[in-house]
C-alpha cells in the first residue's frame, strides 16, 4: 500500500487502522490475491517447494539443484529456458527434446 500511495487515503477513510489492520475484508482479500499472484511464479511444482532462486546457478561447491531444474523444466519450460540463460547455461542442453 505504501508504494501505491494508499496509506494516507485508507487511513483518512477509516479503512486502515493506526496498527496497520484493514477494516474492509474485501480490500484485504484483494491485497492477498495480488500478493499470491506476484509470488506464484516462485513455486516449483514437484515437491511444491518455494524457490525464489535459480536452480541453474551453481552453489559454492559448484553444484546445481538438479531436482529443482527437473521440476522446473517439466512444470514451466519457458521459465526454465529463461533462468538457464540467466545462469549462463545453454537452455537447449536442459530441455527434454535434447537429442543428446
Amino acid at each position: 500500500m505504501k508504494k501505491l500511495g494508499l496509506v494516507n487515503a485508507y487511513k483518512a477513510k477509516g479503512i486502515l487502522l493506526p496498527d496497520g489492520a484493514l477494516t474492509d475484508p474485501q480490500i484485504a482479500k484483494a491485497f492477498h490475491a495480488i500478493g499470491e499472484a506476484m509470488f506464484r511464479e516462485d513455486t516449483i511444482d514437484g515437491n511444491a517447494a518455494l524457490s525464489g532462486g535459480n536452480p541453474f546457478k551453481r552453489n559454492a561447491a559448484g553444484e546445481r539443484n538438479l531436482t529443482g531444474i527437473s521440476a522446473l523444466v517439466k512444470s514451466d519450460p519457458a521459465r526454465a529456458r529463461r533462468l538457464a540463460r540467466e545462469a549462463g547455461e545453454n537452455p537447449d542442453l536442459w530441455m527434454p527434446n535434447n537429442p543428446l
